[in-house]
């Protein structure tokens, strides 16, 4: 039995919508390269909070904060960051933008009342972290004010030029931060005014 020309162009039509779909549905499934997950130092702390103290409203918010914060990075990111009040606004509507987040804007809402709550309740531990860390989260501290690339060379921003301005403690010898344990240069530095 012989099929006609339409037959078989459908058939491979078939065939090639299946692949490209399979193929699609690969790409997203993929998980993240190392390169491209970054450790914050939020990241070190308890990813658990006690909201048994909480008011009933915001003790219900809490397992969804819980579920749909967790899907794209640890918990222990928003329950030890140091922003307080409308700074989580920001935060919060940026990762509701993400595909696959399953943050509608009423969810980002209770979200972000929730984090604004316990931003003032609870006070951020400095001992959740290992003793060891603190010289390094005392040099991030620090640099807090500077904006965070993330690792992979597909997601720095090319347009506006990055230009950083460190304000701080001006005891503290940034030179020192490239050099290794020996005394020998990591990386080049030069010192020299801003554009």
């Amino acid at each position: 039995m012989r099929q006609s020309t339409s037959t078989r162009l459908l058939t491979r039509l078939a065939w090639m919508l299946a692949l490209a779909v399979s193929g699609t549905t690969a790409a997203f499934a993929q998980e993240a390269a190392p390169e491209e997950l970054k450790v914050f130092d939020a990241d070190l702390g308890p990813a658990f909070i006690d909201v048994h103290s909480y008011p009933p409203e915001y003790q219900a918010i809490y397992p969804t904060f819980a579920q749909r914060c967790s899907k794209c990075h640890t918990l222990a990111r928003p329950i030890n960051s140091s922003m307080t009040g409308d700074e989580w606004w920001s935060y919060v509507t940026r990762m509701s933008g993400k595909p696959g987040s399953g943050i509608s804007p009423s969810t980002a809402e209770e979200i972000f009342r929730f984090l604004s709550y316990d931003s003032q309740v609870r006070a951020r531990s400095t001992n959740a972290v290992d003793p060891t860390l603190a010289p390094f989260l005392a040099v991030s501290k620090e640099l807090s004010g500077v904006a965070r690339i993330a690792a992979g060379t597909k997601n720095v921003p090319t347009e506006p030029p990055l230009r950083l301005r460190l304000e701080g403690d001006r005891r503290l010898n940034l030179k020192d931060l490239f050099r290794d344990d020996g005394g020998q240069k990591l990386s080049r530095w030069t010192a020299r005014a801003p554009n």
